[in-house]
């Protein structure tokens, strides 16, 4: 212990073997400590920085992928739509087509033997882009003649719904008063677009 208190810093190349591996060491040691917190800390929070940029960029990657994935099934409902909004268009009639609708539903009345007592437009509804065009029917028959009348109503080719029935009996038989309505989509011009 002596010994080492008679060591002088500035003659450390005089030093026994031991005492100069021991600062040796503790010089690397010391190096080491400051390069690890001077060099090596800053690039590890770096690298973590990096690596939460990195796995976001991966869930990105992988929605974008799952959405580019998704176009052509996307792109097919779009047409499978279109043709579904096609066809309904057809179904439903312009403004010049509501007469021989309702002669449409007079004849397939007649074709099946009913008796008409009214047939007449109730006010329309006007929706965000269609309107609703309500017909009142007052007609009578026999049960089958009521009910085949009810499933030519709906297989005919413009779109026409049946609601608010009231059946009952009546000296020629079976009474319907039914509200038929059928829709109209709304021009731009009639939309205020």
């Amino acid at each position: 212990m002596d010994n080492l208190r008679e060591l002088e810093l500035d003659e450390i190349m005089q030093w026994p073997l031991p005492a100069q591996m021991i600062v040796v060491a503790l010089l690397a040691l010391l190096l080491s400590v400051g390069g690890y917190f001077y060099f090596v800390k800053p690039e590890l929070s770096e690298l973590d920085s990096l690596k939460e940029k990195e796995a976001q960029l991966h869930n990105e990657l992988t929605l974008k992928s799952n959405q580019v994935a998704a176009i052509p099934y996307l792109e097919e409902q779009i047409e499978m739509l279109q043709a579904r909004y096609e066809r309904v268009l057809t179904q439903l009639p312009a403004e010049q087509e509501l007469a021989s609708l309702v002669s449409g539903i007079n004849e397939i009345g007649v074709e099946f033997g009913l008796a008409f007592h009214r047939i007449d437009w109730a006010n329309r509804v006007r929706r965000d882009d269609y309107e609703e065009i309500p017909l009142s029917l007052s007609i009578s028959g026999d049960y089958n003649q009521v009910g085949d009348f009810s499933a030519a109503i709906a297989s005919m080719p413009r779109l026409v719904s049946l609601h608010d029935f009231s059946l009952g009996r009546g000296n020629d038989g079976l009474r319907l008063q039914v509200s038929a309505k059928t829709y109209r989509f709304l021009s731009e011009v009639e939309r205020g677009n």
